[in-house]
């Protein structure tokens, strides 16, 4: 069976979970090409992704913008040609760059108004919920955690440096924290050495901290 939108060379990111935007929670299951703001809109660059009910959803993904967004229903003619459509089912079961996969070629309501049709998939639906479950859930499931610094679409101008974002969260806390410091009673006034164990322990905790999170906070003693 052909399936009826083309193929396109970003199928390192099937699969990927959308992690922000009004997609958050839906994955990657039909990857298109990122769309640059001359482009017309074309059957490539239609992406369609499944959220965790199983619904499949239709939008393109803009070559700047780190989130994909709906794909407008003034571009379906566009993107869509009704005289593709050969089965009365909106559900292809296919092998694709080694994976098994059941997608819809169209949205659900265009399918059901250019076929006339008076049911809305629900059988295909039924099959398609359960072989996914066996079938593409768990390649989902692989890319949980995927680091998207170390996967960064080729369309982004800038990439997501998620760990800068997470130490800045730090660095507001300290400034907040040195706004209201309560004095320790440890002397800085005298030599290391001079300290007692107990006050010496607490100081080498803190710097631990320190270098752990700040890590260039010392590079050098001047």
């Amino acid at each position: 069976m052909t399936f009826p939108l083309p193929l396109s060379n970003n199928w390192r990111v099937f699969g990927l979970p959308i992690v922000s935007g009004a997609f958050t929670g839906n994955v990657v299951i039909f990857p298109g090409e990122f769309k640059k703001k001359t482009d017309t809109f074309q059957p490539r660059h239609v992406f369609i992704l499944q959220d965790k009910q199983k619904r499949f959803n239709f939008v393109y993904w803009k070559y700047n913008i780190k989130e994909p967004s709906m794909l407008p229903i003034q571009a379906w003619d566009l993107c869509f040609d009704k005289n593709k459509i050969n089965t009365y089912s909106n559900r292809y079961y296919l092998t694709l760059r080694g994976r098994n996969i059941i997608i819809p070629y169209i949205p659900d309501t265009l399918h059901k108004r250019w076929t006339k049709s008076t049911i809305l998939n629900q059988p295909d639906l039924t099959y398609s919920n359960a072989l996914f479950k066996h079938l593409i859930q768990p390649l989902f499931q692989q890319h949980a955690n995927r680091n998207l610094k170390r996967s960064p679409f080729t369309g982004w101008k800038k990439t997501l440096n998620l760990q800068e974002h997470y130490l800045h969260t730090y660095k507001e806390i300290l400034i907040q924290q040195k706004k209201n410091t309560k004095p320790i009673a440890i002397d800085i006034s005298q030599p290391f050495d001079k300290l007692d164990n107990k006050k010496k322990e607490a100081i080498k905790d803190a710097f631990n901290i320190i270098n752990t999170i700040f890590p260039k906070f010392i590079t050098k003693i001047n």
